[in-house]
C-alpha cells in the first residue's frame, strides 16, 4: 500500500507539470521576439538596408578613408608651397 502512494506522490507533479507544458506550448499566447509582423517587425528588407548602411559606414569611416584625408591634405599643403 505504501509503495502504491509513493508513486501517485510522484506521478502526480509529473503530471502537472506536463500538463502545464503542454498548455504553454499550444493554447497560451505567442510572447517574446518572434511572435509576428506588427507594427515596428524587422523584415528582410529592412535587415538587407542596415547591413548595407552599415558597410558603406565602415568603408567610408575605416583607417583607409583617414589616410585619403591625410593625404589630400598633404597634397594640399605642398601644392600651396
Amino acid at each position: 500500500m505504501s509503495h502504491l502512494l509513493l508513486f501517485l506522490a510522484g506521478m502526480v507533479p509529473a503530471l502537472a507539470l506536463l500538463v502545464l507544458v503542454a498548455w504553454r506550448m499550444y493554447a497560451a499566447e505567442p510572447a517574446g521576439q518572434h511572435t509576428g509582423a506588427g507594427e515596428g517587425a524587422l523584415t528582410v528588407a529592412h535587415l538587407l538596408s542596415r547591413v548595407e548602411r552599415e558597410r558603406s559606414e565602415v568603408e567610408s569611416a575605416g583607417r583607409h578613408a583617414l589616410r585619403e584625408d591625410v593625404a589630400a591634405r598633404i597634397a594640399a599643403i605642398v601644392g600651396a608651397v
